[in-house]
């Protein structure tokens, strides 16, 4: 009986139906997000920090209140800044 329950848990677990599984994937791809998202806005709080002699905590705050006035995710102003280096955003 216990093989069973074992051969019926892996098998859960094989198709992706086990809810710590799926649960836990989920969990891990947020994580992927949030670190890529961390490392290009602070690829753009550095362009900033050094292109108006700021401090990380000034250069955050230009990106929320652009990203407040636009209407845009700070992410993504990061994002275009990183690959442009186009300031201020259009």
């Amino acid at each position: 009986m216990q093989d069973e329950v074992e051969i019926a848990a892996l098998q859960d677990l094989q198709d992706g139906q086990d809810p710590d599984f799926l649960r836990l994937s989920s969990e891990v791809e947020s994580l992927k997000q949030a670190v890529a998202t961390r490392d290009v806005i602070g690829q753009a709080k550095g362009i900033l920090m050094e292109r108006y002699r700021l401090t990380a905590d000034e250069a955050f705050d230009r990106l929320r209140v652009a990203s407040q006035h636009l209407n845009r995710k700070v992410h993504d102003l990061a994002a275009d800044l990183a690959s442009t280096g186009q300031w201020p955003p259009d």
